[in-house]
């Protein structure tokens, strides 16, 4: 008898599970964060230890916005906490890419600028970003890439707001 019930058990649960299979598998967002997964999991995997991801995102949004931003503004564009930020600028400004500052108007904000040897590691690191993103979108034709960057682009800006 206590088999038989197991054996119930066993079905139902395996009904559940496939109700919940059938639930996720009309949903997008799963796959997107699985996508966004392998895809970081690749960069990382093909810059290997020389340098972090993270390390050269954070130097590209601060070229991107001319050179400097508030630590909340860069963490904001980065969906980062400030926690982790606070050990990602640490990282940068030891490696002597970043500089912090505070502004005389606000002492509680504090301000990162990029340092001539970060633009230098950014213009080192462009080919190895150039290769990483031709094997990624190798796959797509230009009109292909195109439209998945306008839709990248407008995913993110409705999370965190156009750039500027």
């Amino acid at each position: 008898m206590i088999q038989g019930k197991n054996t119930d058990e066993m079905l139902a649960a395996r009904n559940q599970v496939e109700e919940l299979a059938a639930q996720l598998n009309i949903r997008q967002f799963p796959r997107i964060v699985a996508f966004a997964d392998v895809v970081s999991r690749y960069v990382e995997a093909r810059l290997g230890k020389k340098v972090s991801w993270l390390e050269i995102h954070a130097v590209a949004i601060l070229v991107m916005f001319g050179g400097s931003l508030t630590m909340g503004t860069l963490g904001e564009r980065m969906l980062r906490s400030s926690h982790s930020m606070t050990r990602l600028i640490d990282n940068l400004e030891k490696k002597g890419l970043v500089r912090r500052y505070r502004t005389s108007e606000d002492r509680r904000t504090i301000n990162v600028k990029l340092t001539t040897r970060g633009l230098a590691f950014m213009k080192q690191h462009l080919d190895e970003i150039d290769s990483t993103e031709e094997k990624l979108m190798s796959s797509l034709n230009k009109k292909e890439i195109e439209t998945l960057m306008r839709l990248i682009r407008k995913i993110r800006w409705n999370l965190v707001g156009p750039p500027g």
